[in-house]
């Protein structure tokens, strides 16, 4: 996990947005909750769906979008120990114990939200199979999600390379057909050799040009941070 500081950090991050001055730390793996808030320019009053929400603060993508940005959305995790520290800490996403894998998600996006888009889906369970199966089971015709953060864990040895390769490969095509954008592949945490996740922002939405701002050229693994311009 890097560890953003905002007296380290502040001058250094690749793409400033407004609100960026206001905090002091992401509480994200890899900086998504820093790349969410870039890439929609420090929206406030966002909406999220995070599959996989484990931890209500420490390693969590959402919290700093609702903490500080009022951001409101829903949370699926299997372990009755993330409920617990949802609230435990009064977390106000609403929480969906159980199997992400046998939840109608369409029936529960569809009860509690007004709108058909959504700024952020994360997907992000154990093992990586089920992150794939989970994606096929998201109403992608329904909803439009403005980011997708999609973890891949490419680099987990307990998968053979076959089978890694046919996930990452099958994900990134089911998004890119309905639109998405892959502007950041192959993110790794602290160093550049372990790649486990993509980064997506809606074609149909953001424009050309912004999309253009984050994509990278290259497919080789790097370290979020140092995509984000913390060497």
């Amino acid at each position: 996990m890097f560890l953003y500081k905002k007296e380290l950090h502040r001058n250094k991050f690749r793409f400033p947005f407004d609100g960026i001055d206001r905090i002091e730390t992401s509480y994200s793996q890899l900086l998504q909750d820093m790349f969410v808030l870039t890439a929609t320019n420090g929206k406030e009053y966002g909406t999220f769906v995070e599959v996989g929400g484990d931890q209500a603060i420490f390693i969590n993508n959402s919290y700093l979008l609702e903490s500080q940005f009022g951001w409101e959305g829903i949370t699926f995790d299997i372990n009755p120990a993330s409920y617990q520290s949802y609230q435990f800490h009064n977390r106000k996403s609403k929480f969906f114990l159980g199997d992400a894998l046998g939840m109608d998600f369409e029936k529960i996006l569809l009860d509690n939200f007004d709108s058909r888009r959504i700024d952020m889906l994360q997907l992000d369970l154990e093992p990586s199979r089920n992150t794939f199966a989970c994606l096929k089971k998201i109403p992608l015709d329904i909803f439009r999600f403005s980011i997708i953060l999609y973890e891949t864990d490419f680099y987990d040895p307990s998968m053979s390379r076959e089978e890694a390769e046919y996930i990452r490969s099958e994900s990134t095509k089911i998004l890119e057909d309905r639109g998405y954008v892959l502007v950041a592949s192959n993110l790794s945490n602290l160093t550049d050799t372990e790649p486990m996740e993509n980064w997506f922002m809606d074609g149909t939405y953001f424009a050309k040009n912004w999309i253009n701002k984050f994509k990278r050229d290259s497919v080789e693994p790097i370290a979020a941070h140092k995509y984000l311009g913390l060497e």
